[in-house]
């Protein structure tokens, strides 16, 4: 852990907010554009600046970082005060700029191929700055999917919109025009026409779906980039490797118990299978987790926790469907779980009374 930590900062500057030499946070990519949104509006975005303790300007310093944290509330409250406006995630997303990312726009533009370029992301999600959780599917190719951070939940729509959209537009930047993924799937329903979404990715677009993901093929991933530079992309790599260990992060086994367990849903591996893919016994996973303070059932509790605030929040899946994403047995297990992560139901999460339809049993797996 770095020396400073979360509640510490530099001189001259606020809480949630780093300096040139970074401790825990992302870049603020979604922030800066939902401020760009608002300031074309000629929407004021002090008063909600300053209810954080920060300034507008805090966020155009050299090497900023937020915490993740203050990312979200900032882009909750610019949402708020833009009001509905249809497909602003997939707008956001499309018109990034790709210079502000800074050290990761040189390592994406150096990768020898678009897998690498992709890796290097995957490998730096901070570094991409959209507060979302990043992990990837089985199977051939890129399975990219997206699930929320704590306390993201209802961004969702925004953020996962703002995410795909902007990483078909940097693929675009460094690979060419013609860069189309397989398909993409969203688990938030569609808003307003699902044409702007088809003319820019070009390819099948499902809503309502049961994950968030972004497909893209082998041949595409194999695909050399026109500015591949071996030694550029291995300085970009090293500086990010650099600044990722002086953030104050996740222990590295819990990261990867929590990825593998996200991975893994709605059938996450069981103690012994996690175990046996870090070659350890059942007995010195639980024991080196407990040394960090964490067991099995915390890390797979905040990784239900986490989809379970996203999947509530679409009603057109059933509570039979969440608690069966979520590896539940049954919808009273869900319940019970869920008021003891929310202190509320999942019928008063969606705005309507206790009872519901959708209290049957799932049979099928444990």
């Amino acid at each position: 852990m770095s020396e400073k930590t979360q509640n510490e900062v530099g001189p001259g500057l606020r809480p949630g907010i780093t300096g040139a030499v970074p401790a825990s946070g992302h870049v603020p990519v979604a922030v800066w554009q939902l401020m760009a949104c608002c300031r074309e509006r000629g929407l004021p975005l002090e008063p909600h600046f300053e209810q954080l303790g920060l300034l507008p300007e805090d966020l155009t310093r050299p090497g900023c970082l937020v915490d993740p944290a203050v990312g979200l509330e900032l882009v909750r409250r610019m949402l708020a005060v833009l009001g509905p406006l249809p497909q602003l995630g997939l707008r956001c997303g499309r018109s990034i700029n790709f210079s502000k990312l800074g050290v990761l726009a040189m390592g994406l533009q150096a990768s020898p191929t678009l897998g690498e370029a992709l890796a290097l992301t995957l490998r730096h999600p901070w570094a991409a700055g959209f507060f979302i959780s990043l992990h990837l599917g089985p199977g051939p190719g890129q399975d990219l999917r997206a699930e929320p951070l704590p306390g993201g939940a209802d961004l969702m729509p925004f953020l996962t919109d703002n995410l795909f959209a902007a990483m078909v537009a940097l693929r675009r930047r460094i690979a060419g025009e013609d860069y189309t993924p397989q398909r993409v799937e969203l688990v938030h329903p569609l808003d307003g026409d699902a044409r702007g979404y088809e003319e820019f990715f070009r390819c099948p677009v499902q809503f309502d779906a049961p994950r968030n993901r972004l497909l893209t093929s082998q041949a595409w991933l194999e695909r050399p980039l026109p500015t591949g530079h071996l030694s550029t992309w291995h300085l970009a790599r090293d500086m990010l490797d650099r600044m990722a260990r002086e953030q104050v992060r996740l222990p590295p086994l819990a990261q990867a118990v929590d990825r593998i367990l996200r991975q893994g849903m709605p059938r996450p591996p069981a103690p012994a299978e996690l175990a046996a893919r870090f070659n350890m016994s059942e007995r010195s996973l639980r024991r080196k987790l407990a040394e960090l303070g964490l067991s099995y059932d915390q890390l797979l509790d905040r990784v239900r926790h986490a989809r379970a605030e996203e999947l509530i929040r679409n009603p057109a899946l059933s509570l039979t469907h969440v608690a069966d994403q979520l590896g539940f047995t049954d919808v009273r297990a869900f319940r019970r779980a869920f008021r003891r992560w929310t202190g509320r139901s999942p019928s008063e999460a969606r705005g309507h009374g206790e009872a519901g339809p959708d209290d049957g049993t799932i049979t099928h797996h444990a």
